[in-house]
């Protein structure tokens, strides 16, 4: 009978227990007086473009006493001519009469803004209030943002030379095509914005000619944060990207930075291999979905880049003759699962879905004063057959790769020291410049640094006498 008792107590203790788990928890109320409270006093938007709708952000809106509260109405200030829009738990209008919170509880306030043309070629702040009336009195929350006006372009065709300049924003829908016979310059400043799964395509030429203090910028549409402090505009695969036609000859990048796409440059296949496809200097290709640079059987020159983080193979090149030099090819990509591929791959084959093999034939392939470096213990891959040609050549380089390559296509190669970036991904930052006690500083080949003297940013390669291996030369503080 004891024992009894004793289980007895044990389970009326447990159920106890349960009972009083099982209670409904007081709710929690921000700070303030009265009952009417609010999760935040101000809503802020990000940059947005004229005319376009932005996601809908919220609130809430809670009622701290153990009374049914009333409010007479909720409005905006403006009467809805600022573009803001409210509902209240679905309860969408102009004007909410008669909104009744239930005791010790809350409801959800949306709100979401479709910006007027502000008739500047810069963005314009845009503020209003929501007002909570309720027994004569007022309470406010303010909103915030910014709108910038900005070209929208949908199925847009160049067919014969075009210079765009900086005055406003491009928003690029679908498609932007240059065709045969046409080019397309883009000026120093030049912003063009590509909604989901744009493409810039060139059949023609396009020459993007931008200055250290003002790029082209070629990236996607959306302006506001994937999450904290990391904005849309470096998230992978907002756009297609940049894809130069078989037929395309004679492009021209230059100080500019290509962002977010699935392939930032595609180079096709060019009969003509003789002729310059592409040249590439002082610019950014990165974060990209798939690659960053993707040569196909092609005469591509690239110096002073910086290509990085990729699903995929951040530089392919498959045939053709193409130069590196003075550039960081880094794979540090987080943001979308990256396979096994090597951040460089070099090969003068490729198979196709039967299996046969189709040769691509590299007549050159050059690397020189360049780093490959990224997350994975093998960062540079081949697939060479001596069936097909194949001239390689990695001079004054550092890159990742646990057996050195033959003394007859490199020299004075660094292999596996981290070149010690500045940041490769802490709070989803990277920076590719070069820290103290990097092994890269003063490793470049002076006589060939000599031809490119200035390093991504614009210093001097040449204020010492050992420049700096990759895009970016040391800068001692």
């Amino acid at each position: 009978m004891k024992e009894r008792r004793i289980v007895l107590y044990v389970l009326s203790l447990l159920l106890l227990t349960t009972v009083l788990s099982c209670e409904r928890q007081s709710p929690v109320f921000p700070a303030g007086e009265g009952p009417l409270r609010f999760s935040t006093d101000t809503l802020r938007f990000d940059t947005l473009f004229s005319g376009l709708p932005s996601t809908t952000a919220w609130l809430r809106v809670y009622n701290a006493s153990s009374r049914p509260l009333v409010l007479d109405s909720v409005r905006l200030r403006s009467g809805g001519q600022s573009g803001f829009r409210i509902s209240l738990d679905a309860r969408g209008g102009g004007v909410l009469r008669q909104v009744e919170i239930p005791p010790l509880d809350s409801m959800f306030l949306f709100v979401a803004l479709t910006p007027p043309e502000q008739g500047s070629g810069t963005p314009v702040k845009i503020a209003d209030d929501i007002e909570f009336h309720q027994a004569g009195s007022c309470r406010q929350i303010a909103l915030e943002a910014w709108a910038w006006d900005a070209l929208r372009w949908q199925g847009r065709r160049i067919v014969s030379d075009t210079l765009l300049s900086p005055a406003l924003p491009i928003v690029v829908y679908d498609s932007l095509v240059v065709g045969q016979g046409a080019c397309l310059r883009l000026a120093a400043g030049t912003r063009l914005f590509f909604h989901d799964d744009a493409v810039l395509l060139v059949d023609g030429c396009l020459k993007a000619e931008g200055t250290a203090a003002e790029p082209v910028v070629l990236r996607g549409d959306r302006l506001d944060m994937a999450f904290e402090d990391f904005p849309y505009e470096y998230y992978p695969g907002q756009w297609y990207g940049v894809y130069l036609g078989p037929q395309s000859r004679g492009n021209v990048i230059k100080h500019a930075s290509i962002r977010g796409a699935c392939y930032g440059v595609v180079c096709e296949s060019d009969a003509n291999e003789e002729t310059l496809k592409l040249e590439m200097s002082h610019s950014e290709v990165f974060n990209m979905l798939y690659s960053s640079l993707y040569c196909i059987s092609s005469k591509v020159r690239a110096d002073n880049c910086v290509l990085a983080n990729s699903g995929s193979y951040t530089v392919a090149v498959l045939g053709g003759d193409v130069r590196l030099v003075h550039c960081t090819v880094a794979n540090y990509q987080r943001l979308v699962s990256r396979g096994d591929e090597p951040a460089l791959v070099v090969v003068n084959f490729t198979v196709d879905d039967k299996q046969q093999v189709d040769p691509c034939p590299l007549d050159t392939f050059v690397m020189q004063n360049s780093i490959v470096y990224g997350s994975r213990a093998t960062e540079v891959g081949f697939g060479l057959l001596e069936d097909y040609g194949h001239g390689l050549w990695f001079d004054h380089c550092l890159l990742r790769c646990p057996d050195a390559l033959p003394q007859e296509v490199s020299a004075s190669t660094i292999y596996n020291e981290d070149p010690l970036f500045v940041s490769t991904g802490t709070n989803w930052r990277y920076d590719f410049r070069l820290r103290e006690q990097s092994p890269a500083a003063g490793r470049a080949d002076a006589s060939v640094s000599a031809l490119y003297p200035l390093d991504m940013d614009g210093n001097s390669r040449l204020s010492d006498d050992a420049p700096d291996i990759g895009a970016y030369e040391l800068i001692m503080n």
